[in-house]
């Protein structure tokens, strides 16, 4: 309960109180960043996003509250797809880290972390970033020559890999032993 409380406390605190506080065309919920003049970054924080953008990210941050993660990915998802930007970004991480799709929110805290448009704050940097070290402590990633290794392995006890990365692409492999069954 208190982890659940803490994500929303953090999805919100970036929200405007109500929907009053917010200007109509130009607030982002999920904005905080003040712009700088002449800056290249602050002409992308600058750029005002479409009326649906506003509405998505509103829907989303009502789902997280009630812990309807599904639901607050999809929103967070179209928000995006209306206008891209590192807040969606790090929104679709977070809900994606509570749905325990690990990689999928190491993708999206990444992109956050990278993203020009409407930067994170240095506090939500260093959030994203704590995160991040967390979503990666739980996925196993393959380097080339581990890569390599399982090939001449199923090669050698004559077994099919393409079921073997369709589980690794669904279900990250955990660290530690694994047991391979089949």
């Amino acid at each position: 309960m208190r982890r659940h409380l803490l994500f929303v406390l953090a999805l919100l605190i970036a929200a405007p109180a109500s929907a009053q506080d917010a200007e109509p065309a130009e607030a982002d919920p999920a904005a905080d960043v003040p712009a700088v003049d002449g800056d290249a970054e602050a002409e992308d924080a600058e750029a005002v996003p479409p009326p649906e953008y506003d509405a998505r990210v509103r829907e989303a941050l009502q789902e997280s509250a009630a812990g309807h993660w599904a639901e607050a990915r999809a929103a967070f998802r179209q928000a995006h797809e209306a206008f891209p930007n590192a807040r969606t970004e790090r929104g679709m991480g977070m809900v994606s880290f509570e749905m325990r799709d690990y990689v999928d929110s190491v993708r999206h805290l990444r992109r956050a972390l990278d993203n020009p448009v409407r930067p994170l704050t240095e506090t939500q940097r260093t959030e994203v970033q704590a995160l991040l070290d967390r979503a990666l402590a739980r996925i196993a990633v393959f380097s080339a020559a581990q890569e390599r290794a399982l090939r001449n392995f199923a090669r050698d006890v004559d077994i099919e890999l393409l079921p073997l990365y369709r589980l690794h692409a669904t279900n990250p492999l955990r660290f530690g032993a694994q047991e391979l069954l089949g």
